[in-house]
């Protein structure tokens, strides 16, 4: 029972797995916060770039804007 009660306290006593663990957690924070931001990004830049291009079709075309 005594060796059962050793392997049982350095079982819960060892941390050595939760820095990459913490890591992981911060890792996928920051992804979910980049997909996001993009997500986010994604409808203001479709009105940037339709903005641009009746700008440049025109010109292309050879007209005047």
């Amino acid at each position: 029972m005594s060796q059962l009660n050793t392997v049982v306290r350095s079982f819960f006593g060892d941390s050595t797995g939760a820095t990459a663990i913490e890591y992981a957690l911060i890792a996928s924070m920051i992804s979910i916060v980049i997909v996001g931001s993009v997500i986010a990004i994604n409808g203001n830049l479709t009105g940037v770039y339709d903005e641009i291009r009746s700008h440049i079709s025109p010109a292309l075309a050879g007209k005047s804007y």
